[in-house]
């Protein structure tokens, strides 16, 4: 019982997740600040875009299209997607280096905790499964996470901007708009529970796979001294078609996920329109404004399958990171320095006689298998 309570103590979570990268909380409030600018201005870009065109087709009603009143909402347009472009920029390159740290320190934690293990860890614990954890989760772990704090955050403050946007033109087609929204949260909880599970086993596959590779070219002499090189061909490729299958299994599920989350946004868009179309036939509400709404409404559609991306990538995150928590967490069964009062209670000049009776001893590897078995 103990033990499987401190299994679940390492189980890493979403908060553990972001701890990587709150480590470095003055970068992330300069990333966070770059983040809403960028994003408001993001948000602007289709409002001038539709007060644009919205100029232009009224100035050909009018037949004053020579006075050009769409330069101004155009000129505004080109000066925010400037801005837009360079607050972005910004924003990406502080969190490339944010993420670049929690890589160091997620990639130090790691092998400082396996520095520290006691020598039997290593007899059952393949090298090769210890390298693939320390490059290739930890790479994915950190790069999940930093990206999808970029993501997310940018992703909340266009939605709230675009609401804000939305509400000022209709309240009614605005509520029409969020129709989907529990149908898409529902879909992407049950497949990200589902892409958890299937990420820990592909990564452990990948492992598996890195071991036997690993195994075979560091002892590539006997290898070639036994013509096993076909025998380890094999048992290689037996670990990748698992690995394959897992992927292929990944790519099904992202199959029936990917087309509810593209149909269901676009039939709201089609409601919405419809709605709107109806709206304006009795004159409640203007249809050049519903170039507007349907600019936000694309917006807000890419929002939400975003926020399930997001769900969905960091689930992919914990179970990639299920086993660097559990290694990095784990406590050595034979403490590499003594513990202090050892120290006080050791005498100045130990001295005495060792003497053994009844020694048994087995390997860590072969516990089942006595090496030692009653030596006095």
């Amino acid at each position: 019982m103990k033990a499987k309570r401190e299994r679940e103590q390492r189980k890493p979570t979403v908060r553990r997740l972001l701890q990587l990268v709150t480590a470095d909380w003055p970068l992330l409030i300069l990333a966070c600040l770059l983040l809403i600018l960028a994003a408001i201005s993001e948000v602007l870009l289709p409002h001038f875009t539709s007060l644009t065109i919205s100029e232009i087709i009224k100035a050909q009603e009018k037949g004053t299209l020579a006075t050009r009143p769409f330069k101004e909402p155009a000129i505004k347009l080109l000066i925010t997607a400037a801005f837009c472009g360079i607050l972005s920029a910004c924003r990406g390159a502080t969190f490339i280096w944010i993420g670049a740290r929690a890589s160091v320190r997620l990639r130090q934690g790691l092998f400082e905790s396996l520095t520290h293990q006691e020598i039997g860890f290593f007899d059952t614990t393949k090298t090769g499964e210890l390298t693939s954890r320390m490059t290739q989760d930890c790479q994915k772990v950190t790069d999940q996470v930093t990206i999808n704090v970029n993501v997310f955050c940018r992703t909340i403050v266009q939605m709230a901007t675009t609401l804000v946007f939305m509400l000022s033109l209709s309240v009614p087609l605005t509520a029409v708009s969020f129709v989907s929204v529990p149908v898409i949260v529902v879909i992407s909880k049950k497949y990200g529970g589902v892409m958890r599970e299937l990420s820990e086993q592909t990564q452990k596959a990948l492992a598996e796979a890195n071991s036997v590779a690993e195994e075979s070219l560091s002892s590539m002499a006997t290898v070639r001294m036994f013509a096993a090189e076909g025998l380890e061909n094999i048992r290689f490729g037996g670990k990748l078609s698992v690995f394959a299958s897992l992927m292929c299994r990944q790519a099904r599920f992202y199959i029936l996920y990917l087309s509810g989350s593209i149909f269901l946004p676009n039939s709201v868009t089609a409601l919405v329109l419809f709605y709107g179309g109806k709206l304006a036939m009795e004159g409640q509400f203007k249809a050049e404004s519903l170039l507007a709404i349907w600019a936000y409404l694309q917006t807000m559609n890419s929002n939400f399958s975003t926020l399930g991306d997001f769900y969905t990538n960091m689930v992919q995150a914990i179970g990639a990171a299920t086993r660097v928590f559990e290694l990095r967490g784990r406590e050595p069964e034979l403490p590499l320095d003594p513990p202090p009062e050892a120290a006080r209670r050791a005498p100045r000049l130990p001295e005495g006689a060792l003497q053994m009776e009844g020694l048994r001893f087995n390997y860590p590897a072969r516990p089942d298998i006595e090496v030692l078995k009653g030596l006095t």
